[in-house]
């Protein structure tokens, strides 16, 4: 069997081939260290598995310190009760009201851009590394928290006030 490569090799001669945009995109995506971060909910959406599960996938971008603006991602699977437990406490410590009955009902918008405080944990096991993340606690809207941003990377106490905006 003869290919026939002339369609391939038109598409080919149009990829970019510089590699230099392409390393400091993919620095973006490289994991992070263990360890506790201030982040936002950039994204958050249902998916499936290659196995046929269904998880809500978390895309949190760091908002403080040296990993400012890289991301860490979490996924929240949906197979067991046990499953299901973790994910309402995700969603309860997000700040964000878990439905009652059907989680369908869930608002994947009002989830995002919430500033949370989270722990990355790498667990070693027999198989290879584990990543857990753990959403600790919910810290405010993410615009509000970016203002009680200090010097030293922390996030002061919200006083309750919101802030104005200069026009």
């Amino acid at each position: 069997m003869k290919i026939d490569f002339s369609k391939m090799n038109e598409m080919w001669g149009q990829v970019d081939k510089s590699q230099e945009e392409k390393q400091e995109e993919k620095a973006e995506f490289e994991e992070v260290p263990d360890g506790n971060y201030v982040v936002f909910v950039d994204k958050v959406r249902w998916r499936t598995s290659r196995a046929g599960n269904t998880y809500l996938s978390w895309q949190l971008r760091i908002m403080t310190g040296e990993h400012e603006g890289r991301c860490i991602f979490k996924k929240s699977m949906c197979t067991t009760p046990q499953n299901m437990k973790f994910l309402f406490e995700d969603i309860s410590n997000c700040g964000s009201e878990p439905p009652e009955h059907d989680i369908e009902a869930l608002d994947l918008e009002d989830i995002c851009d919430r500033a949370v405080e989270v722990r990355k944990y790498t667990k070693e096991g027999d198989s290879g590394s584990f990543v857990n993340v753990y959403i600790n606690k919910y810290l405010g809207h993410r615009d509000e928290v970016r203002s009680r941003i200090r010097i030293d990377g922390d996030v002061a106490p919200s006083t309750g006030v919101q802030p104005t905006t200069q026009e």
